[in-house]
């Protein structure tokens, strides 16, 4: 677990809802020493106190280890995307180079659309040859 991105993550998602070292620790009833080790990437939760972290950020334990760039994944958050634009948005989810995070969903879904138009050209492009 490369705890600089959990730190990091972590901050950041304090930082989101303007919430203090102290209002934090005592929520999950744990010390702001504990805490700000944690946020500093100095040690290493356990997974139940992960699993708190997540739940209390409403964000998904693979956000928080750096697996993933969107806060949290939703069963309705591709409701609005075609089959292609699906697929290429899993690619980009697991490929963490070319991912984007959810403050570029709009570039995103833009960028979708745009290769969702290049990908149907290509299907088209490739059933010409085959006449």
């Amino acid at each position: 677990m490369d705890l600089s991105i959990l730190g990091e993550r972590l901050k950041e998602l304090r930082d989101d809802y303007h919430y203090k070292q102290k209002k934090v620790s005592d929520d999950l009833g744990i010390t702001i020493y504990q805490l700000s080790r944690y946020e500093n990437g100095l040690s290493n939760p356990t997974p139940d106190l992960l699993n708190a972290l997540a739940d209390y950020y409403d964000a998904s334990v693979d956000y928080l280890l750096g697996r993933i760039h969107v806060k949290k994944i939703t069963s309705d958050t591709y409701v609005h995307l075609t089959p292609t634009q699906k697929s290429i948005l899993d690619f980009f989810e697991n490929s963490p180079s070319l991912s984007f995070d959810e403050t570029e969903a709009e570039t995103l879904q833009k960028a979708l659309e745009d290769l969702e138009t290049y990908y149907e050209f290509l299907k088209f492009k490739a059933q010409k040859k085959t006449w």
